[in-house]
Parts: structure tokens; sequence; C-alpha cells
């Protein structure tokens, strides 16, 4: 049964939980600013567990708070809207409004801190790939000019190069892409599983051993 428009007109008797859940979802994901990226994660159980479970993936209440503004898009910034004194451009950057998604994923003055955190999600994947006695080769430096779309499209076509410098016979690719808001991506799964993960071992390293997840 579909929600009516109004919570007053509300028949508690006849309208269940989750057709008020998909109806409020529905408005929530349609907002411009606040339903950015929404989405993704409906009907996700994994990226979405930190919901349910904060103590179990290891966040404190402030952090708690903190995810659950991110995941909502509530988190206050100085653009347009959320502050009486709100700022037209960013005040690190000053290039574009200094929305969330701008200060999380485009500004370049915080590139640095996105950087330390892509590499600390190399260096947990290169530590779980050398418990399972794997011979891990970091940052190899190859010119490529590929496109930044599909991680492991961008460096397919290097398959010789580097099969090459690192004296193997095959070559694998694969990305491991990690959400900005705590999006865990299926394929990933499928990656700790190549490397030799157990399902339990997979869902326990997921909330302790990657940054930025949630």
């Amino acid at each position: 049964m579909e929600a009516p428009e109004s919570v007053d007109l509300l028949d508690l008797g006849r309208v269940g939980a989750r057709a008020l859940k998909e109806k409020e979802f529905a408005k929530w994901k349609d907002l411009l600013e606040q339903g950015r990226g929404v989405a993704h994660c409906t009907g996700d159980k994994t990226s979405n567990f930190w919901c349910k479970d904060p103590v179990r993936a290891g966040l404190t209440e402030s952090e708690f708070l903190i995810a659950l503004k991110l995941r909502s898009n509530t988190f206050r910034t100085s653009s347009e809207g959320w502050s009486s004194s709100h700022a037209e451009s960013c005040r690190l950057c000053g290039t574009q409004r200094p929305t969330l998604a701008h200060v999380v994923s485009h500004c370049p003055n915080l590139k640095e801190q996105r950087m330390q955190n892509h590499n600390k999600i190399c260096q947990a994947i290169k530590g779980i790939a050398e418990s399972k006695d794997w011979s891990v080769t970091s940052e190899k430096h190859v010119r490529n000019k590929g496109r930044l779309e599909d991680k492991a499209e961008m460096y397919r076509h290097l398959d010789e190069t580097l099969k090459d410098r690192l004296k193997v016979q095959t070559m694998h690719f694969v990305d491991f892409p990690m959400g900005a808001k705590g999006k865990w991506h299926p394929n990933n799964d499928l990656t700790l599983e190549l490397l030799g993960l157990s399902k339990a071992e997979r869902e326990s390293k997921k909330p302790r051993t990657f940054p930025g997840w949630p």
C-alpha cells in the first residue's frame, strides 16, 4: 500500500512501516543537496551496517553523529543555505561553492588529505595480501595516459609493460573503490576473496581496516 502524502492522513492500522519508509526515502533522495548520492546505498546492508551497529564499526558517539550527518548530507558547511554568514566560494581554494561534495571530494587544497586516506587504503590492502603470503610491489612508476573513470581499465593497456617490469607471465587488473561517505563496492569483496580471505575474514576486516569506511 502506498503511504498518503501527509502524515496527518495516515491510517496506522493499514499503512505498514515499510511503505512509510519507502515514501520518505523517495522524498529524501529527490532533494537537490541532502539527497545527493543517497540512492547509491539503497538496500545495501554492507554499506549501512554501521547505522545499526556503530559500536561494532568502532565508532565513538561523536564519530557516529558525524557519520550520520555526512551520509544524510546535513553536515554544516559555509555554503548558501546552511549559515547566516554563508560563503559564495570555498575559503580554501576560492573556486567553487563550499558544498559538502566539494569539501569531501573536489577541493584542490584538500588533495593531500584525500591522498593520505588513499595511501592508508593501499597499505591496508598490502597488509592483507602479505598476510596471505602474496608478494607485494608498491607504487611502480609507469607512464600512463589512461582515463580515471575506471581504474582497472586505466592500467589494462599497460599489460605487457608491467609483465616485463615485474617478470610475470599473466596479469589480472582489479580496482578497489571506496565511497567517500561509506559506500562499499560489492566487487571489493571479490578482490578480497581473490586474495584468499574467507567470508568471515572479509566481514571482520571491513569495519576496522579500511579508513573512510564509513
